[in-house]
C-alpha cells in the first residue's frame, strides 16, 4: 500500500541527504518535507521558498534494478502546475502534482500521492504559493551558493557524503557562478 506523510528533514532517506541537504540554504525556509513509499520506491520530497526537490530510490530485486534519481528545480521557472492522475489497471493508481517549464513536454518534476486527500490538497496549495511566490522575488545567487558551499562541507566533514562526492557536488556548485 502506497503512502505519502511530512516528515522532518532529519527523516530523510541517507541515499538522499546527500543530494538533498546541500541544496538547501539556510536562509531557504523549507515549505514542506515529506516522503511517498510503496513496495516498490521511496521518494523523499522538499519544497523550500525557492526549490521543489525530490530524490528517488527503487531498491533492486528480480524484476528491477536499482533506480535512483533526483530532480531540482528552481521555482521561478515553472511555467504551469498540473494535477494528473495515473492508473495501472488490476495494478495500482496514484495522484501527481507536476510542475512544467515553458518548453517542457515532460514534467520538470512531480509530486506523487497515494489518493486526493487532505494531505493532497494541503501540498498542492503550498507548491501554488511558492511558485508565485518565487516568480516574484528571486534569490540572491551568491549567498545561496555560499551557503551550499558550507552545506556540502559540513556533510563531508561528519563523513555523510565520500570524497568523490564532494568533489563533484562542489565543482556543480561552483560552475553556477
Amino acid at each position: 500500500m502506497s503512502t505519502a506523510k511530512t516528515i522532518d528533514l532529519s527523516e530523510i532517506d541517507a541515499r538522499s541527504k546527500p543530494v538533498l541537504l546541500p541544496q538547501i540554504s539556510t536562509s531557504d525556509k523549507v515549505l514542506i518535507c515529506y516522503k511517498f513509499f510503496d513496495s516498490n520506491e521511496v521518494i523523499d520530497y522538499v519544497v523550500t521558498k525557492h526549490k521543489a526537490m525530490m530524490a528517488q530510490i527503487r531498491p533492486g530485486n528480480f524484476l528491477l534494478l536499482p533506480y535512483e534519481e533526483s530532480r531540482i528545480v528552481n521555482l521561478n521557472q515553472v511555467i504551469s502546475i498540473r494535477e494528473l492522475q495515473i492508473k495501472f489497471p488490476g495494478l495500482y493508481q496514484y495522484y501527481t502534482i507536476s510542475l512544467f517549464a515553458q518548453d517542457a513536454s515532460e514534467a520538470l518534476i512531480g509530486f506523487t500521492f497515494p489518493a486526493k486527500n487532505d494531505f493532497y490538497y494541503q501540498v498542492a496549495e503550498i507548491l501554488r504559493k511558492a511558485v508565485d511566490e518565487a516568480k516574484s522575488s528571486p534569490p540572491s545567487i551568491v549567498s545561496n551558493l555560499d551557503e551550499r558551499l558550507r552545506l556540502l562541507t559540513k556533510l563531508y566533514d561528519d563523513g555523510l557524503i565520500t570524497s568523490e562526492e564532494f568533489q563533484y557536488k562542489r565543482s556543480e556548485i561552483l560552475n553556477q557562478l
